[in-house]
């Protein structure tokens, strides 16, 4: 068996492009500290920058397939971790205030940190995404996942930038609904669990 640390730059790419998940968790390893240290530097907080590195894995494992040959892979990696820091700070104000308005008691962090690992928490809220109306979703998953400004939004789906603004701000409230009430049956069923 080929030990994948012996790969070259380009040779990891090479698999990247073929969707090899070895080759992924090669350049994890291989690229995380200097994802890490970039957020870090940038943002000040080890806690914004360990999400930030999860963000730009996330993106290249979505992308990897479609990687050029010439990739170099340090440069890419820093470029998305910039871009996505930029855009963390960019949002900040109402990622706060959206972060702030879900904090629930220290208690119910440690009854999900029980409940649910971050796998399951991930589908369950991609599936109350899902759940959303068409093009409430169609304007919602654009505005987070593919990061385009209201404006790009607007132009790409023809419609008014006022509404782009107003389907991402009810489809937030949704999730914050759904979610919210989602966290509570959880507390309700770790209390009958736990005591």
């Amino acid at each position: 068996m080929f030990n994948d640390s012996l790969l070259t730059e380009k040779e990891l790419v090479e698999r990247l492009r073929l969707g090899n998940h070895q080759a992924f968790k090669e350049t994890y390893k291989r690229y995380w500290p200097l994802v890490f240290n970039h957020a870090r530097r940038m943002l000040e907080d080890r806690e914004l920058a360990k999400d930030v590195v999860q963000d730009v894995f996330c993106w290249l494992f979505e992308k990897m397939e479609t990687l050029r040959e010439d990739t170099r892979l340090p440069h890419l990696l820093m470029r998305a971790t910039r871009n996505d820091v930029i855009s963390l700070i960019r949002k900040g104000k109402s990622r706060n205030s959206y972060l702030s308005s879900l904090k629930v008691e220290d208690f119910y962090s440690n009854v999900t940190e029980h409940t649910l690992d971050g796998k399951e928490l991930q589908v369950l809220i991609e599936r109350e995404i899902a759940s959303l109306p068409p093009k409430m979703r169609a304007v919602f998953q654009m505005s987070r996942y593919e990061d385009l400004s209201h404006k790009t939004i607007a132009e790409t789906l023809d419609i008014a930038e006022g509404t782009v603004k107003k389907q991402v701000s009810n489809a937030l409230s949704i999730l914050r609904e759904r979610l919210t009430t989602i966290s509570w049956l959880l507390i309700s069923l770790a209390s009958t669990i736990f005591w």
